[in-house]
């Protein structure tokens, strides 16, 4: 698990957009990060990567349908 994931697919990452009221769809792709990092303890590390580039690509997909630009995205995702 790296330090990028931890980061990202975290209780306090959730907290921050879901105070943000952000769309469902980024609480949800978080939400499923989380659960995945949580797995990765258990699981292989090959069928811990395919996941973390399906989710990966969901979040990209989100981010060009939502038309987020990468500035406004990495602010969302900055810890104090």
């Amino acid at each position: 698990m790296g330090p990028v994931e931890e980061r990202l697919f975290s209780p306090n990452t959730l907290t921050k957009i879901e105070k943000l009221n952000n769309h469902s769809t980024l609480i949800n792709i978080t939400n499923q990060g989380m659960m995945e990092l949580s797995l990765l303890q258990r699981l292989n590390a090959l069928g811990y990567e395919k996941s973390m580039d399906e989710i990966e690509n969901l979040l990209k997909t989100f981010i060009k349908e939502q038309k987020i630009s990468e500035g406004e995205w990495r602010n969302w995702i900055k810890l104090d």
